[in-house]
């Protein structure tokens, strides 16, 4: 024990967490938190979500997320949420696309692509832009076959295309996953169930 500035006695921080970290072990699965144990071994759930960008009719326009330093982002899922521009006697407005609408087809992303690409490397994360109409909601996230791995101090590039002859889209895509520290290969390895 410790006392602070008011001369009241602490507990120990180190040995407090260390009692935390230990109760991990008898707590059932669904209750313990992922984002406690030695630096290296840790992760926990996490997503980026891009800023929105406003894309024109024949127009590409980029935006991108950065991974920082702090640890590499396993990403496991995607959504996407995009608006339509409505022009009414001079002035303008955005209206949601809701795909689960019974009117859907009246408004879908028609024409609108995105293709994701590291910065670094130029690497593609596919040959050709895919649909954006293929991503999932929020509730329904397209699941991708395996996860990815974003690696730590990374910026990656989001690259919309619009080739619809009139719309103008705004959309905002989240990546779904986990962040993981540099050192807990084992641990991906093990939750992923390796």
């Amino acid at each position: 024990m410790r006392t602070n500035s008011n001369g009241k006695m602490i507990e120990n921080t180190n040995k407090r967490v260390e009692t935390i970290i230990k109760t991990q072990d008898y707590l059932p699965s669904v209750l313990r938190a992922s984002n406690l144990g030695s630096l290296a071994e840790v992760f926990w759930p996490f997503f980026f979500v891009t800023q929105p960008v406003i894309v024109s009719p024949g127009a590409v326009q980029n935006t991108s997320i950065t991974i920082t330093q702090e640890a590499g982002f396993i990403w496991k899922k995607t959504s996407i949420c995009c608006f339509l521009r409505e022009d009414t006697m001079g002035s303008f407005s955005y209206s949601y696309i809701n795909r689960d609408a019974a009117d859907y087809n009246a408004a879908h992303m028609t024409g609108l692509t995105w293709m994701l690409r590291d910065t670094s490397s130029s690497r593609e994360f596919s040959n050709l832009p895919e649909p954006c109409d293929t991503l999932g909601n929020a509730d329904f996230p397209e699941v991708l076959p395996t996860p990815v791995m974003l690696r730590p101090n990374g910026t990656y590039e989001i690259i919309f295309q619009n080739d619809h002859p009139t719309h103008v889209y705004m959309p905002q895509i989240t990546f779904f996953g986990y962040r993981l520290r540099s050192g807990g290969l084992a641990t991906l390895h093990k939750a992923l169930g390796g």
